[in-house]
């Protein structure tokens, strides 16, 4: 597999008449390299550059010298080259800057959506002779066709969303606050036994979780509160979980105690809207259709005042929102390995929210559903 995927990017880089690729977005030195640490899972916090330099005939992995050692265990490129003396950047960039010239590279692609001046202008400075091309478009549709490997890493973060979401939904009575409900979700996912199969030697596994109830749930983007849950809440249970780096979504609506009719009439859109929309997950359809089966049933249906938006869903991988994405515009044409979510939402200013979302891969004849927790109207 890991040499399979650097001769596929080393083949793009000979196609595009590239010299070489230089990666420094974490998530792609991490797709190409087999390589991730600290530094690029965490990469708000840590500021030593790791990165990937590719030809089409040779690579290297520039990393700082406490991560040499890790990286000889997991990476698959041979060459790795380590950097001490600070300033890191500096040392970094002489290291990369030592590559290209030995490979004598002039036409570099880069990530445009991801490098900074400062990256470049010091490269100029280092190689005065080269010239820059955009190249984020290498990755980005590489990474669009998931192989078994990354889909292994997708099912066991499906697994553990379902983990997290009967015990988020298990956990919420009347009284106890959604950020309570949600470390009891974030507890259980960490002590989860079985792997899927997956030899774990470290718990690379992360998560992030939106638990909202009442009117606050009407903000899809909203933080777990304090504020305790109340008999008759509309409430919506949000799981974005990854195992080795590879993220899966997980969401479920549900009334806590007596549905009223509004709160049943939102149920009742999103989820009708939720099996339109994965009934067009299919290879040969377009993403926008997805959007459309979703969107045009919400909007017959959900009441008066509903919020609008303009996604319904998203791919999801190294990324948790990555393309494509459900929306009227992404003509993204699916194919078998693309994995991406269903995600119809009605919200209701005032009153609160009703969303459901799965995790499915696109196969041969449709598609397979990797987050397998029941859907639920209400809970007494």
């Amino acid at each position: 597999m890991s040499g399979a995927r650097v001769q596929r990017i080393q083949d793009r880089i000979r196609d595009e008449g590239l010299d070489a690729l230089v990666l420094y977005k974490p998530v792609n030195t991490y797709y190409a390299s087999g390589f991730t640490s600290l530094d690029t899972a965490r990469p708000n916090s840590y500021t030593r550059p790791i990165v990937v330099v590719l030809t089409p005939e040779r690579g290297t992995l520039v990393v700082p010298l406490l991560d040499d050692e890790p990286a000889r265990e997991m990476s698959w490129i041979g060459d790795i080259r380590s950097y001490l003396k600070p300033p890191p950047f500096e040392s970094g960039q002489e290291l990369i800057a030592e590559f290209l010239s030995e490979q004598g590279a002039r036409r570099i692609g880069v990530e445009q959506d991801y490098i900074s001046l400062r990256v470049m202008d010091d490269l100029r400075r280092r190689l005065p002779n080269i010239e820059f091309a955009p190249a984020a478009h290498i990755i980005e549709s590489l990474r669009l066709i998931k192989d078994a490997q990354e889909i292994e890493y997708l099912r066991e973060a499906s697994r553990l969303t379902d983990v997290a979401m009967k015990t988020s939904i298990d956990a919420m009575i009347a009284g106890r606050s959604e950020i309570e409900v949600e470390a009891e979700g974030i507890r259980a996912i960490r002590l989860s036994n079985g792997n899927g199969g997956l030899n774990h030697q470290t718990a690379m596994i992360d998560a992030m979780a939106i638990i909202l109830g009442g009117a606050r749930g009407s903000m899809p983007h909203e933080f777990s509160s304090y504020r305790p849950f109340e008999d008759g809440d509309l409430t919506w249970h949000c799981w974005l979980i990854s195992s080795w780096g590879y993220w899966s979504e997980n969401v479920r609506s549900l009334v806590l105690g007596e549905t009223n009719a509004i709160h049943q009439r939102m149920l009742d859109a999103a989820r009708v809207s939720f099996e339109l929309g994965k009934e067009q997950v299919r290879p040969g359809n377009e993403v926008r259709n997805v959007f459309a089966a979703v969107q045009g049933h919400i909007q017959k249906q959900a009441p008066d005042g509903t919020m609008l938006i303009s996604r319904s869903g998203h791919g999801s991988g190294l990324e948790y929102h990555e393309p494509p994405f459900v929306e009227a515009t992404d003509t993204t044409v699916l194919e078998p390995g693309m994995v991406l979510t269903v995600e119809p939402g009605v919200f209701l200013p005032g009153v609160g929210g009703a969303t459901y979302s799965d995790t499915l891969v696109v196969t041969e004849n449709g598609h397979e559903t990797l987050t397998q927790y029941p859907i639920e109207g209400s809970r007494n």
